[in-house]
């Protein structure tokens, strides 16, 4: 059975994996990659946050939350093992680097930068860092509050509320210690996910004109962002108010962006490109770095003229698209498929065919 699509969110995502690319094939635009990269964060806790609402509302076993943890790692973990494997002949014969192997394990635990900065080796990987330590954790508070009888919508209240408190004062432990790039320390950045989570509650358990409401709170933040980001001495990366705020505007706005439609019967090609750009963002997202650097190699010498040097990044770009489907099609898809279905309590399977 094939999954519905939802426009609008597979348009955010489509957005958000396109400002990464434009950060990183085009010099002075590092700033479109960091609200791309936010707005995953966003996007990423407001589909979770419906998940878990969803099994949670259930009931609460243990079998629910291995459930929960297998499924996410069988749709992130094979790609990301895939890359950091290739990572390594990337770094010793293209960027010519040495390996450090006591680094390198860290990144098997997803380690490389838990409580501290990243050592550069396999750098687009701190995003990830981030979202398996949220995969990981989130669940359990929710999982041992409603073991203690809490309803639902209590449970995530008060984990939504730990995170953020906590994620506070990791941030400003990181300051203390004197690491400023906050950004991407994993155990500091987990609320960026959570505040996709907070919209995803309210959404589910307020009128839905009143989650709608919200799109102007986010828009509203998203120019108080800007105006941190233009005025305040502190760079990006170590404002713990803008790296508060910024997933927090975005995954305000999700619920209005959902809503968008697309004409179904006029520019089949545009809802595709979207669709595909979805689909394929997270091999996107891992590959384009190691083929854009392969090409500067190979290039190497030859780009000289702005037209050569344009070339060479079309031709990145071109190369990540095509390969990045290939790798959606004929390796993110089938390890995915794999994948445990969404675990049902048994007792309320029996109640439901007592009820039909």
């Amino acid at each position: 059975m094939v999954q519905k699509r939802v426009f609008g969110l597979d348009f955010a995502r489509a957005m958000a994996i396109l400002l990464v690319l434009v950060s990183h094939f085009f010099q002075n635009f590092e700033v479109l990659g960091f609200f791309g990269v936010e707005l995953f964060f966003a996007l990423s806790g407001y589909l979770l946050g419906q998940i878990m609402w969803r099994i949670f509302d259930k009931g609460s076993s243990l079998e629910i939350v291995f459930n929960f943890w297998q499924r996410r790692w069988f749709r992130t973990i094979p790609n990301y093992f895939l890359f950091l494997f290739l990572m390594i002949p990337f770094h010793i014969y293209i960027k010519k680097d040495q390996i450090d192997w006591s680094v390198i394990s860290e990144y098997f635990y997803f380690g490389q930068n838990l409580l501290k900065e990243s050592s550069g080796f396999y750098g687009i990987s701190w995003s990830l860092c981030v979202e398996e330590w949220f995969y990981l954790l989130f669940p359990i508070p929710i999982f041992l509050f409603r073991k203690l009888g809490f309803k639902n919508i209590n449970a995530f209240c008060f984990t939504i509320l730990l995170f953020y408190v906590s994620c506070f004062i990791v941030k400003n432990y990181l300051l203390a210690s004197g690491i400023h790039n906050l950004r991407m320390v994993a155990l500091g950045r987990l609320d960026s996910i959570t505040s996709g989570v907070l919209v995803a509650v309210i959404k589910l358990n307020f009128d839905e004109k009143k989650a709608i409401a919200l799109s102007l709170l986010g828009v509203l933040l998203f120019v108080l962002n800007l105006g941190l980001m233009m005025f305040s001495k502190k760079d990006s990366s170590e404002n713990i108010l803008l790296l508060f705020l910024i997933p927090l505007s975005f995954s305000f706005l999700l619920p209005t962006i959902e809503r968008i439609k697309f004409p179904e019967n006029k520019f089949h090609f545009i809802r595709s490109a979207v669709t595909n750009l979805s689909l394929w963002s997270y091999s996107i997202y891992l590959s384009h770095i190691p083929i854009l650097f392969t090409l500067y190699y190979l290039t190497e010498g030859l780009a000289t003229s702005f037209f050569m040097k344009l070339s060479v990044k079309a031709l990145g770009f071109v190369l990540t698209i095509l390969i990045s489907k290939w790798l959606f099609v004929y390796f993110e898809t089938p390890l995915t498929n794999k994948r445990p279905k969404e675990f049902k309590p048994t007792s309320l399977v029996f109640t439901k065919k007592i009820q039909s």
